[in-house]
């Protein structure tokens, strides 16, 4: 009898530390797409003004062996493919830290059904969150940091919510 209420303890304990704790909400940024950058005066785009119930932040550069590999299981996966054309998933591919004639160059890296984005001003975004490529985020609507996820974790989320 004792167990069992030390354990109810822990439980409640840790359950009120977890409620206690803040979600941590990914910083908004703006970005330009392909259209943008044919279209020099079409406004920006912006993190927070993505509308679905999910986005996979997906940083990434060409170059990056590693990112290709998950790249090519990302474009493969057909949850993922289901998801976005249902608009629940958005996934936004962010090429950091390079110049804007580099990212046009390798605009081909991702697929139409991603936003291929870039951005001016990424240092925040670097020294906060990103230590290497590739590197994922998974955000909720209001933009909260629900998981970091590895490639393999990323490609297991994706299933679980594609049931």
């Amino acid at each position: 009898m004792l167990k069992a209420i030390i354990l109810f303890l822990n439980l409640f304990f840790f359950s009120l530390i977890g409620l206690a704790q803040e979600k941590e909400r990914f910083m908004d940024f703006s970005f330009i797409t392909s259209q943008h950058s044919i279209i020099e005066n079409k406004e920006k785009q912006s993190l927070y003004n993505i509308e679905t119930d999910y986005t996979l932040l997906y940083f990434y550069n060409p170059e990056c062996e590693n990112c290709d590999k998950i790249k090519k299981k990302l474009i493969k996966n057909k949850s993922l493919n289901k998801l976005i054309k249902e608009n629940k998933i958005t996934l936004l591919a962010v090429v950091p830290d390079v110049e804007k004639e580099y990212w046009l160059d390798n605009l081909g890296c991702v697929p139409n059904n991603w936003i291929n984005a870039w951005n001016k001003n990424d240092e925040k975004i670097i020294s906060t969150y990103l230590h290497t490529v590739p590197t994922f985020f998974i955000l909720d609507r209001e933009k909260n940091i629900i998981q970091r996820p590895n490639e393999r974790e990323v490609l297991k989320w994706i299933k679980t919510i594609g049931k």
